[in-house]
C-alpha cells in the first residue's frame, strides 16, 4: 500500500510549536505518510526534526507575496496538478490555500495554533476574520490544540462546533524526563548553589522576553539565580539590551539555538513563560514532563494544562506577577520538587504524544477519505446560504 500523500502548508517552517509538531508525528507514524512541505518564507530549519525513515519534500516554490488573487489562482492551479490525498494548510500565513481551495475540491484540514503579536489580547484582525470565515466556509475543518481558540473559532469566526475539532497537543514525555542521563554532557555549565530559571522556544516578539528580563531583575534576595533563555530569533536580542540595560547582563545567558532541547530542561529548575500570547504551548508540556514547576503569566490554555495544585504560580499579565511567581519558587526546593512531580505525572496522563498521534491519524484518515467531510455536494443554492449567513454575521 503507498503511503498517504499530505500537503502540509505553512507560512514558515521555522522551528516552532505546529513544525516541532509534525516532524515528532511524522517520526511516530514512520512510512505511513509521505508529507510534501511548503514553507512559504523559504525557510526549513525544522525539517532537522525529521528521523530518516520519514518519507518528506520541500517544495520551494516561486510567488509574489501580497498579490493575493493571482496567489489564490497560482495555488489552486498547483492543487489541481499535485492532488493531494490531503491538503493541511497552518495559521493565516497559508489562508491563501485555503482560499484556493475554496469549493472543498481537495480534503482539506485548517489547522490554528495561534496568533502573533498584532492580534494579543484577544484582538482580532476584521480582515483576517472574514478571510478565515471564507477560507473554512465550505467542505473544511478547523483543528485548534486549546480551549481559547475553540471559543474564537465558535464565538469569532462564527464557524459551526461540529467543523471545530479540539485536539490537544502531546510531547514524548520519557525524551523530558530528568532520569535520563544526558550523554552529550551538560548543555552549560552550572553551580551547585544555583537556581537556574529558563525559558525555551522560537525567540519571536510575542513571547515578551524583555518582560521575562524586568521580572527576572527583581529577584535582588536571589543572587544565586540565573536566567537562561535558550532558541534562536530576533526578539532575543530585545532581551539582550534589556538585560544590559537593568545592569544584569551578568547573570542572563543565551544558549541560541538548541538541536534537544531536553538537554536544557534538565538544567532548570523553574521554567518561565513571559508570552503576551499563547494557546497550548509545547514548551510548557515539555517542562512538565521535565518535572519542572511553571511560573508563567496567565495566557491561552498554560493554567488549564496545569494540576490545580501548579496553578497559583501562573497569574497576571505584568512584571512584578511574574516575579512574584518565581521569588515564591526560588525560595522553596521542596516546594519546586513537589510542583514538578505533580507536573510529570500530569502530562504523561493527559498529553502524550501516542494519544495525540492517534487523534490526529484518525482524523487524517477520514479526511482523506472525504468521509468526515460533508458527504452531500453542496448546490449553488446551499453555497448561497452560507455566504449571506456570514455576511449577515
Amino acid at each position: 500500500m503507498s503511503p498517504i500523500n499530505l500537503l502540509h502548508v505553512f507560512s514558515t517552517f521555522a522551528t516552532g510549536g505546529p513544525q516541532v509538531r509534525l516532524a515528532s508525528m511524522a517520526n511516530h507514524w514512520g512510512k505511513k505518510y509521505r508529507h510534501t512541505i511548503i514553507a512559504m518564507d523559504g525557510v526549513y530549519d525544522c525539517a532537522e526534526k525529521f528521523d530518516s525513515g520519514v518519507e518528506y519534500e520541500l517544495h520551494r516554490l516561486e510567488f509574489n507575496k501580497g498579490a493575493t488573487r493571482e496567489n489564490i489562482i497560482l495555488f489552486w492551479r498547483k492543487l489541481k496538478e499535485w492532488r493531494p490525498d490531503l491538503l493541511l494548510t497552518y495559521n493565516f500565513g497559508a489562508i491563501e490555500w485555503a482560499l484556493a481551495n475554496f469549493f472543498g475540491q481537495h480534503p482539506h484540514i485548517h489547522i490554528e495554533d495561534g496568533f502573533g503579536p498584532e492580534e494579543v489580547d484577544g484582538r482580532q484582525l476584521a480582515r483576517r476574520v472574514w478571510l478565515r470565515r471564507a477560507g473554512l466556509l465550505l467542505r473544511k475543518h478547523l483543528v485548534v490544540p486549546s480551549n481559547t481558540l475553540y471559543e474564537i473559532a465558535t464565538h469569532n469566526w462564527l464557524l459551526p462546533e461540529r467543523k471545530v475539532i479540539f485536539i490537544p497537543n502531546g510531547i514524548d514525555c520519557a525524551r523530558f524526563s530528568k532520569d535520563r542521563p544526558d550523554a552529550e554532557g551538560p548543555l552549560f555549565p552550572r553551580r551547585d548553589d544555583e537556581i537556574i530559571i529558563g525559558t525555551l522556544g522560537a525567540l519571536r516578539p510575542e513571547k515578551n522576553l524583555p518582560r521575562l528580563v524586568r521580572a527576572f531583575a527583581m529577584l535582588q534576595d536571589y543572587p544565586n539565580a540565573r536566567l537562561v533563555i535558550a532558541g534562536s530569533g530576533a526578539a532575543g536580542e530585545d532581551a539582550k539590551r534589556q538585560a544590559q540595560e537593568l545592569g544584569i547582563a551578568g547573570r542572563v545567558t543565551f544558549l541560541g539555538h538548541v538541536a534537544r532541547p531536553e538537554r536544557a530542561y534538565r538544567l532548570f529548575d523553574i521554567f518561565a513563560l513571559s508570552s503576551d500570547t499563547e494557546q497550548m504551548p509545547l514548551g510548557v508540556l515539555e517542562a512538565m514532563a521535565a518535572g519542572l514547576p511553571v511560573a508563567s503569566v496567565d495566557v491561552g490554555d498554560v493554567k488549564r494544562m496545569l494540576p490545580l495544585e501548579c496553578t497559583p504560580y501562573v497569574y497576571g499579565r505584568f512584571d512584578d506577577e511574574l516575579a512574584n511567581s518565581m521569588i515564591q519558587l526560588c525560595a522553596d526546593a521542596g516546594l519546586r520538587k513537589h510542583l514538578g512531580a505533580a507536573n510529570a505525572s500530569h502530562v504523561r496522563k493527559h498529553y502524550s504524544l501516542a494519544r495525540m498521534c492517534d487523534e490526529y491519524d484518525g482524523l487524517f484518515m477520514r479526511s482523506a477519505r472525504n468521509s468526515m467531510l460533508d458527504q452531500h455536494e453542496m448546490g449553488w443554492d446551499r453555497i448561497v446560504q452560507s455566504v449571506r449567513r456570514i455576511r449577515a454575521g
